[in-house]
C-alpha cells in the first residue's frame, strides 16, 4: 500500500509541475507579446524604450530558466510510459494513465501559447533587424556628416605656418 501511496503523491506532484509549467508559458506569451508590441512602435529616438526591451529579455530568460526546471522531462515521460507497458490493469496503472493523459492535455493546450509565441518573436525579431539596420544608416550618415566637417573646416590641418627660406 506504500507504493500506491507514493504515487498518488507523485501524481499530485506531476499535476502541480504541469500547472506551474501552463501559468509560466502565460506569462511567457504575455512577456512576448509586451515586446512584440514595443518593438511594433520602437523609436530610437525615444529613450527608455531599449531598457524597457532590455528588462523584459531578461525576464523571458528567467521564465525560461524556471520552465527548463520544472518542465517534464523526456527520461519521466518515458519511465511513464514503461508502467504503461510493463504492468496489467493495476491501480499503479491507472495511476500512471491518468498521469501520461494530463501531460498530452496539458502538452495541447500549451501548442497554441507556443505557436503564438513563436510568432511575436519572429515579427520581433523582424522589427529589430530594421531598427539595427535603420541606426546602421544613421551611424554612417553621421561619419559621413563628421568627415565633410573636419574637410570643410580643414580639422587637423594649421592655417598658421612658417616660411623657411634656405637660400643663402
Amino acid at each position: 500500500m506504500k507504493g500506491l501511496y507514493m504515487m498518488e503523491l507523485d501524481v499530485q506532484k506531476w499535476r502541480q509541475r504541469l500547472e506551474e509549467v501552463e501559468l509560466l508559458y502565460t506569462k511567457l506569451l504575455n512577456i512576448s507579446c509586451q515586446q512584440k508590441d514595443l518593438m511594433a512602435a520602437f523609436d530610437p529616438d525615444t529613450q527608455g524604450q531599449v531598457e524597457q526591451l532590455d528588462a523584459l529579455l531578461q525576464e523571458r530568460e528567467g521564465l525560461m530558466q524556471r520552465i527548463d526546471m520544472v518542465s517534464i522531462s523526456q527520461e519521466e515521460e518515458i519511465n511513464l510510459l514503461k508502467i504503461l507497458e510493463q504492468e496489467g490493469h493495476t491501480e499503479r496503472w491507472r495511476l500512471a494513465r491518468q498521469m501520461q493523459q494530463d501531460y498530452q492535455k496539458s502538452r495541447q493546450e500549451l501548442q497554441s501559447v507556443l505557436q503564438t509565441i513563436q510568432e511575436n518573436d519572429q515579427k520581433t525579431q523582424d522589427k529589430m533587424a530594421e531598427a539595427i539596420k535603420e541606426l546602421g544608416s544613421r551611424l554612417a550618415n553621421a561619419r559621413e556628416n563628421v568627415r565633410a566637417t573636419r574637410a570643410y573646416t580643414r580639422y587637423g590641418t594649421s592655417s598658421e605656418g612658417w616660411f623657411i627660406d634656405q637660400k643663402k
